[in-house]
């Protein structure tokens, strides 16, 4: 994932459409893979000495809305965020206007947290508008209001994670940008028009396939409501999804194949 996100970004005034959107849905896995694997790592080698650390992502390609994705990314920052900082402003308990204020509080804190750059702070302001948004919009009174309510609450969940899981990937290019013009670059090449070639293909079928095993897996968690539900699977079932996974490993070594170097760990720099 690492070099189509960067073939994009390194160049946005060579991309189109598709090629940013495509860049974009990249490194929002790729950053999940990099950060929940590390995070993985460090749990399974504090298990092999005897402690257990706080599970800090639980499957947050499936949240439904913003204020469930931040319940399930990075939870050890933003549960101490929430405890010791929301909370401590007032929470919601104030009214809704100053809990909309709290939570762009919050989420600059959040963002100022990774460094003190433009990009990040905006990157914890565009997330902490649209959870302030949700929470005035669910603070309104009048029938207008509940048709509203029931309105959004008849849409199915899967519009609702997959509009959830695009806002997620267009706030990460503000994350990936190196500076403000940066990000407008992406952002511009993001309305420069759609074209279709075979290089816009290969890089759609790397990325879809790379996501594909990463979706499976959640969705398996996410149904049994179970982080360690994959290899709790019955035993042929689990050789079935084994096996699933080497295929998947093997034919990944085929399309990366012209891959060269390694990346390191994206979160090394907080």
């Amino acid at each position: 994932l690492g070099p189509v996100v960067q073939s994009v970004f390194g160049n946005p005034d060579g991309a189109g459409t598709i090629e940013v959107l495509l860049s974009f849905y990249a490194f929002y896995i790729q950053i999940y893979c990099d950060f929940s694997g590390y995070s993985d790592i460090a749990r399974g080698l504090a298990k092999m000495m005897g402690f257990e650390l706080m599970l800090n992502f639980r499957m947050p390609f499936l949240a439904d809305r913003v204020s469930d994705f931040w319940s399930r990314w990075h939870i050890s920052l933003t549960t101490w965020v929430h405890d010791y900082l929301f909370i401590s402003l007032g929470g919601v308990r104030k009214g809704s206007l100053r809990g909309a204020l709290n939570i762009l509080i919050a989420m600059t804190v959040i963002g100022l947290w990774h460094g003190a750059k433009w990009t990040f702070v905006l990157w914890g302001l565009y997330f902490g508008l649209l959870q302030a948004a949700a929470v005035l919009l669910r603070a309104r009174g009048g029938r207008s209001a509940g048709r509203g309510r029931r309105s959004a609450g008849g849409l199915s969940r899967t519009f609702r994670v997959f509009v959830t899981f695009n806002l997620i990937a267009f706030g990460a290019c503000l994350f990936r940008a190196e500076n403000l013009a940066h990000a407008g670059a992406m952002f511009a090449a993001l309305f420069k028009g759609i074209h279709w070639d075979m290089n816009t293909l290969g890089m759609a079928i790397k990325v879809a396939w790379l996501a594909a095993p990463v979706f499976a897996m959640q969705l398996i968690q996410e149904r049994a409501r179970d982080p360690m539900a994959f290899v709790r699977l019955p035993g042929l079932w689990r050789f079935a999804a084994c096996t699933a996974a080497i295929l998947v490993v093997v034919a990944t070594l085929f399309l990366t194949a012209d891959v060269k170097g390694g990346e390191e760990f994206i979160y090394f720099q907080f």
